[in-house]
């Protein structure tokens, strides 16, 4: 192999590694994070949160978020959020450098069914877009769960705000 080669083979191995460097950067760096919380509400019940993340130095849009199960939709905390979480329309959500937001777990019956009866696995899926370089479509974010795991948060939150109003 002549310097030629060699200079060709380093070149071109380089640029593999730059290209697939700058698709990790854009479509996986900095992904939000999301995860299921609940909070205890005034009038005594507790609802389950979606808690979205941003973990990068930049603005990103949450630009909606499916469920795969027909008996829960996630909305923004406002009527007009609720309105369009039922109908199916997920409102847009930016969120600032470490800014975290959370959406409210609705639950719908179906026919007198409810999720908890299903007993079927659920997956929230997030697309979101990065505001710097929306150019390139950043792959969306998923988490599993399951209706049991909701309730068990409920319960949980339950708890901690009978612990809190003891002392």
């Amino acid at each position: 192999m002549d310097f030629a080669e060699f200079y060709k083979f380093v070149g071109a191995t380089l640029g593999i590694f730059a290209t697939l460097f700058a698709l990790w950067d854009r479509m996986l760096r900095y992904r939000p994070s999301v995860s299921i919380t609940a909070e205890h509400t005034k009038n005594g019940n507790s609802r389950a949160l979606l808690r979205v993340k941003n973990q990068g130095p930049f603005d990103i849009l949450i630009e909606q978020i499916n469920s795969t199960s027909p008996h829960y939709y996630i909305s923004a905390d406002s009527m007009l959020g609720i309105v369009h979480g039922v109908v199916g329309i997920i409102m847009p959500v930016l969120l600032a450098p470490n800014e975290e937001r959370f959406l409210r777990i609705g639950e719908v019956a179906i026919d007198g069914a409810t999720a908890k009866a299903s007993g079927k696995r659920v997956r929230f899926e997030v697309c979101w877009t990065r505001s710097d370089h929306p150019f390139l479509r950043p792959f969306s974010v998923r988490l599993w769960t399951s209706p049991t795991d909701i309730e068990r948060r409920k319960q949980a939150a339950d708890i901690r705000a009978d612990e809190k109003s003891e002392d």
